[in-house]
């Protein structure tokens, strides 16, 4: 998966930034880190799926490992609960999986978390995680998307330096 113009490289680039930025918000937002940090592309397929790495500046041995992407939910697991990248997209898929029958028996309920009645639609949350589960489980089973010598970011990386793909966030 090569990019075929400088500009899909830049435009790859940009699209990595933001999923960085994203990434930083998420984890500030979910407490998970409240001081300075820094994150990490470690994975990615181009405008799909982004998976990162990020840590407190103070404490690199408290990684998370964080996913994002197009319809994707931005979701993060202790980077302990997974080796490698195709690891934790394997964590993440089977989460989606289990989270997918929790919110289905929600919705069977008719009840929120809180007891109120559902306003909300849990069936098609429920579908939707379970969706999202399955195309990224399709992704885990493409040896050649996690091909460390041909991956989508590493090429992308040599190309805009990895000064550009590291992001460091207050």
């Amino acid at each position: 998966m090569g990019f075929k113009t400088d500009q899909d490289i830049e435009k790859f680039a940009e699209w990595l930034k933001e999923q960085i930025q994203g990434m930083n918000r998420h984890v500030y937002t979910s407490g998970l880190i409240s001081t300075e940090a820094s994150g990490r592309c470690v994975w990615a397929v181009p405008h799909l799926v982004f998976l990162g790495q990020i840590w407190p500046m103070q404490d690199r041995s408290k990684k998370y490992w964080v996913i994002s992407g197009l319809d994707l939910p931005t979701d993060h697991i202790d980077d302990s609960m997974a080796a490698t990248p195709r690891d934790a997209a394997r964590h993440f898929s089977m989460k989606w999986q289990l989270q997918s029958s929790k919110v289905a028996e929600l919705g069977e309920q008719g009840k929120s978390d809180d007891g109120s009645t559902a306003a909300t639609d849990w069936q098609q949350i429920a579908g939707s995680l379970q969706s999202n589960a399955e195309a990224l489980y399709t992704l885990i089973e493409r040896d050649e998307l996690w091909d460390t010598e041909q991956g989508s970011v590493a090429n992308v990386l040599a190309a805009i330096g990895q000064q550009e793909a590291d992001d460091t966030v207050q």
